[in-house]
């Protein structure tokens, strides 16, 4: 039995449970972490661009796919001799690859940037990942006996494998949040889960309770509310520094990077949100700082991109 099998599988067993230690534990998770680059590419031989190519040449699919397998141990995860339908399959490879489910994935890195919903997120995006990868292997088993719908069913792989799996692991570190902060204690969370420890109780700040309620107003893009404008007027200036509107037919990407830079800068931030709202306190105005960058990584601003534009 793999560790995410004992630790989300509904199922315990002695045997693993003294076979893994903690260092195993933890170099089984550092290592697949490590691995996933390898399957992203790997996954590209049978691309929407790739996949008629793919079914031309089923020897060097075959190998790609064992490739894929490998990387992913069976110490981690582990389907055995395991039965599971052909519809029951492809019923999870759909899910799995709906953007629906895509986007519940990517929704847990907000909740993971609040400390009060952090560690049910992080537990729910491993057993996300569970799910993921037990899946792939189910697939890869299923492509073996040459469906009539192998075409559908690689598609299908591709997404889960190089889109949602990305998300998963974008959750769990620290470096894909603009607070960058709370990292140890993401990196604790996931530690602790993995290592079986009991999860500390935690209790939700004056702050916490601020900027959830902030970032979820950033989020209406039709409210009239003072704070998604606030909102709005932060991101207008940020763009004017970084130097919209642009010249026509200059790649916009360019100047929506340097307003990235520009919101990194806990000095401009605070100087930019000092100059919209004079009256707020300097504790205040750290709140809406971080508001305003876990709603950008949300994407609740990407409507106003347009600005760059001339």
């Amino acid at each position: 039995m793999g560790l995410f099998n004992n630790l989300f599988g509904g199922k315990k067993g002695v045997a693993t449970e003294l076979a893994f230690d903690e260092q195993k534990r933890l170099q089984l998770w550092e290592q697949h972490v490590a691995d996933y680059p390898k399957r992203e590419q790997l996954v590209k031989f049978f691309s929407f661009a790739n996949v008629d190519k793919a079914l031309a040449d089923l020897p060097a699919l075959d190998a790609v796919l064992e490739q894929i397998e490998g990387l992913i141990s069976t110490d981690l995860v582990e389907i055995g001799e395991e039965k599971k339908a052909d519809d029951e399959i492809l019923r999870d490879l759909e899910r799995l690859a709906s953007r629906e489910s895509l986007g519940k994935s990517e929704s847990l890195r907000h909740k993971i940037g609040s400390a009060i919903s952090r560690q049910n997120a992080v537990l729910t995006t491993l057993k996300t990942l569970h799910n993921v990868l037990e899946t792939e292997l189910h697939a890869i088993r299923l492509i073996r006996n040459r469906p009539d719908n192998m075409k559908e069913i690689l598609l299908n792989l591709f997404r889960i494998i190089f889109h949602h799996e990305a998300y998963l692991y974008m959750n769990l570190s620290a470096e894909h949040y603009y607070d960058k902060s709370f990292g140890p204690e993401l990196n604790r969370i996931v530690r602790a889960i993995l290592l079986e420890e009991e999860l500390k109780k935690v209790v939700e700040s004056d702050e916490d309770k601020f900027v959830r309620s902030m970032v979820r107003i950033f989020g209406r893009e039709d409210s009239e509310h003072h704070y998604r404008k606030l909102g709005e007027a932060i991101y207008s200036k940020l763009a004017e520094i970084a130097g919209a509107p642009m010249p026509r037919d200059s790649d916009l990407s360019i100047g929506i990077k340097r307003l990235e830079r520009l919101m990194r800068s806990d000095r401009v931030m605070f100087e930019v949100i000092k100059h919209e709202r004079p009256k707020y306190s300097d504790e205040k105005i750290r709140w809406v700082r971080r508001a305003f960058r876990e709603a950008y990584d949300l994407g609740h601003f990407m409507g106003l991109e347009a600005e760059f534009a001339t």
